[in-house]
């Protein structure tokens, strides 16, 4: 991530990634909700977000894979 970032910036991108709203981020962190607002359209701080919702998706899709082969297994060994 960019080190551009202040530190309210940075602990806005991992809430902002976990779905919670702009007025609850902005009362967390004792800003504006504007001021969330306006981080949203900075590019370091999309990239941050896009970042963790990517990994997420990796581990998800890891965790999707692991699962759907254990039940081919049990499957085939039932049949």
């Amino acid at each position: 991530m960019s080190t551009k970032l202040k530190e309210n910036q940075l602990l806005a991108i991992s809430l902002v990634a976990q779905g919670v709203s702009g007025r609850e981020i902005a009362k967390q962190l004792s800003v504006a909700e504007e001021t969330v607002s306006r981080w949203r359209q900075f590019p370091e701080f999309q990239a941050g977000v896009n970042s963790i919702l990517m990994e997420c998706r990796e581990d998800t899709q890891q965790q999707l894979r692991h699962v759907i082969g254990l039940s081919l297994t049990i499957i085939q060994e039932e049949l």
